[in-house]
Formats: C-alpha cells, sequence, structure tokens
C-alpha cells in the first residue's frame, strides 16, 4: 500500500529465491510533493518462525504486521530474515526456555555448536535449563528404516563443528516426543562422528524424559538415538521407539548404541529402546548395544533393550562381542 493505497504489487518470498525480491517503480512523492509511507502486510510464516526486517536507506518502522517505510532520495533495498522465535522463559529451574517448535530446536542446536550465524555458547548452557513444551516433529521425505536413504534435516546438538561443542546443561523432555530426524553423515571425518539428538554432552547435562520416534540417524562413530558421546552427563527415563535406526555406512565405524554411542564416566538409568541398528562391515566396526554402544568408567542401571536389533561387531581384541556393558 502507498499512502493507504493498493499499488497492486506483491512478492513471494521463500527459500528457493533466498527471501529476497524486488518491487519497483515505487514513487518517491505524492502529487502534492509528500514522501510516500509503503506499508505492507506478510502472509503465513513456518512454524516458529518470525520475519526480521532491515532496510538499506529511509525510515522503516512497525514490529509486526503492518512494516511501513517512508521512501528515501534513492533506491532502497529492504532485507528479510525470517529467524526463529526466541524462547520463553529465563533459563532458571523455576523458568527453563521452553522448546515449542522445531525452529526453536534447531536454534539450540546452532548456538552450542556456533553454527548458522549464532554466537557460540562457550560454557554449552551449563546450569541452564531446557524444557519440551510440545511433541516436535520434523518434516521428512524418507522412511526410517529405508537403507538407500540420504535425507539430512537436523544438526545433532553438540558434536566437531570446527572444534569439539558440548551441550552440559539441563533437558526435560517432559515426556514429549521429537519424531522425523533425519541426519546422514557417510564420512569418517570428526565431523561425521557425535550424532543423535545430541551429538556430545558434557560434564554437568542432564537428559530425562524424552522420547525418539520416526528416526533415522547415520554417522560414523559415537552414534546414538539420544546421544552420541555422553562424558559425564547423566541420561535418564528415555525411550527410542521400534522405529528407529541407528546407522553407520562406513567401514570402521565404532561405538553405536540405541541409546547412547559411548558413555564416558556417564549414567544411563531407567531407558528403553527398541532401536534397529545397522553395520556396514562386521570386521573394522567394533562396539554395537541395544542401550549403549560402548560403556567406560559409567553407570548403567535398570535399562531394557526390548525387540532391538542389534547386528554383531567385533571388538579389538578379535572376540565377538556386542557392546560393552549394554
Amino acid at each position: 500500500l502507498g499512502d493507504g493505497k493498493d499499488t497492486g504489487k506483491s512478492v513471494t518470498l521463500n527459500e528457493e529465491n533466498k527471501w529476497e525480491d524486488t518491487i519497483g517503480n515505487l514513487l518517491q512523492y505524492d502529487k502534492d510533493g509528500e514522501e510516500i509511507a509503503y506499508t505492507w502486510t506478510e502472509g503465513d510464516m513456518p512454524e516458529g518462525y518470525q520475519n526480521v526486517y532491515t532496510a538499506s536507506a529511509g525510515t522503516l518502522s512497525g514490529t509486526g504486521n503492518p512494516y511501513t517505510l517512508t521512501m528515501p532520495d534513492a533506491d532502497v533495498t529492504v532485507a528479510f530474515s525470517p529467524q526463529a522465535i526466541p524462547w520463553d522463559g529465563d533459563g532458571s529451574e523455576g523458568k527453563p526456555y521452553l522448546i515449542k517448535y522445531a525452529s526453536q530446536l534447531d536454534l539450540l542446536a546452532h548456538r552450542v555448536n556456533g553454527t548458522h550465524g549464532e554466537t557460540l555458547q562457550d560454557d554449552g548452557y551449563k546450569d541452564k535449563y531446557f524444557k519440551l513444551a510440545n511433541d516436535i516433529s520434523y518434516t521428512h521425505t524418507s522412511a526410517w528404516i529405508a537403507p538407500a536413504s540420504t535425507e539430512n534435516n537436523f544438526e545433532a546438538i553438540g558434536g566437531y563443528y570446527n572444534g569439539y561443542r558440548q551441550f552440559c546443561g539441563h533437558f526435560d523432555g517432559n515426556n514429549k516426543t521429537i519424531s522425523g530426524i533425519r541426519i546422514y553423515k557417510n564420512g569418517n571425518a570428526d565431523a561425521d562422528k557425535y550424532q543423535g539428538i545430541f551429538g556430545l554432552t558434557g560434564s554437568g547435562a542432564d537428559i530425562h524424559d524424552l522420547t525418539l520416534a520416526d528416526a533415522r540417524i547415520t554417522g560414523y562413530g559415537n552414534t546414538g538415538g539420544i546421544v552420541g558421546r555422553n562424558e559425564e552427563g547423566t541420561v535418564t527415563r528415555c525411550h527410542v521407539a521400534d522405529d528407529v535406526a541407528v546407522c553407520a555406512v562406513q567401514s570402521g565405524a565404532w561405538y553405536h548404541g540405541g541409546i547412547v554411542g559411548y558413555n564416558s564416566s556417564g549414567t544411563i538409568e531407567q531407558c528403553t529402546s527398541a532401536a534397529t541398528l545397522t553395520i556396514a562391515d562386521a570386521s573394522t566396526s567394533w562396539y554395537y548395544g541395544g542401550i549403549a554402544g560402548y560403556n567406560e568408567g559409567g553407570t548403567l542401571r535398570d535399562n531394557l533393550a526390548i525387540g532391538a536389533t542389534v547386528p554383531a561387531a567385533i571388538a579389538r581384541s578379535e572376540e565377538r562381542r556386542v557392546g560393552k556393558e549394554c
């Protein structure tokens, strides 16, 4: 609208055009020589996102529909950036950060990992509290069991992202379910390890009351349904359903588990898994387990792997073994 009058012009912004388009031939002044104020109203945004606009010139106002731009004495570019809606809460135990949408779970990954333009959280949110407010489902195109799937729609929270990144906070799954995750890492570098909802957790991490369903997670090593590698953290009352696959497509892939791939001085208790684990080469791959692929100095207590499919793997000593203390 130009001064409230319909200009008849509109644009569609989406991922395909990188959220950019142009409306040209807009008048700066009306017939009386007054600057024209242009307003626009945005359509539906993807769930969990909000708009952030910036203008290269002129005066941009409005914090929501509609937005207004007063034209300057020059061409102007209005940039649009869809961003995840910020978490409610302050991260305290009494007012945890609430995660309601997939975009907000992605935001946690991006901040822990220092990716997608987000500032790296050096302490991994140590002593901060998060709570899943809703079931979260990721859009996907392949079935969880599809062996040829290369789909990738999720970034693990923690792992190797130009350095090792750990999640060290508290995550209350609130008896909710995360579903639809597809992770595909087919290399053998550090960035291909540490896969799961949480790729790498550290001291102080506490993940509890969370269920994973309809998921396919493929990693090179230290790969699990809930946590890829757990270092001194606690995983309690977490469940992996029977429509989850934890996979390896590279030979020499170590440490895959239904709940945790590698448990280093951590605690896993009261968890269940019915996951299907797959292996690329049993002669060069070690430590696959229904609950944990490998346990080093940690505690596993009151867990149950029921209906899980675990391939035969060989320990380094060449003794046939499926996992260790799993």
